[in-house]
């Protein structure tokens, strides 16, 4: 399912949840050359948030935003995650000839 952007009054709701007004979020935005926190795509971008403490991190897209959830923020998932992507990154992938 598509993550809906709110927009306007909508999007000033949504912010307060946060503690954040639309010209913050404008000045993270800008202070973040309007981009991803992490991949630096330049899209729609989503408040990312500390679950334990609510304190916000950044804004993030869609799919980094899913991917920390995804990972439940534990960095040592994500660790493993990027020692498996070098693992294969040399197109040194299974035989799956061996699994048949």
């Amino acid at each position: 399912m598509r993550k809906r952007y709110y927009k306007g009054k909508e999007r000033d709701i949504v912010l307060r949840k946060y503690g954040l007004t639309s010209q913050g979020f404008k000045l993270i935005s800008e202070h973040q050359n309007n981009a991803c926190a992490i991949c630096s795509i330049i899209t729609d971008l989503t408040v990312d948030h500390d679950h334990i403490n609510g304190e916000i991190r950044g804004l993030l897209c869609t799919h980094c935003n899913a991917m920390l959830g995804n990972a439940k923020d534990n960095i040592e998932t994500l660790k493993s995650g990027i020692r498996y992507l070098n693992k294969y990154q040399t197109g040194a992938g299974l035989d799956s000839a061996s699994f048949q």
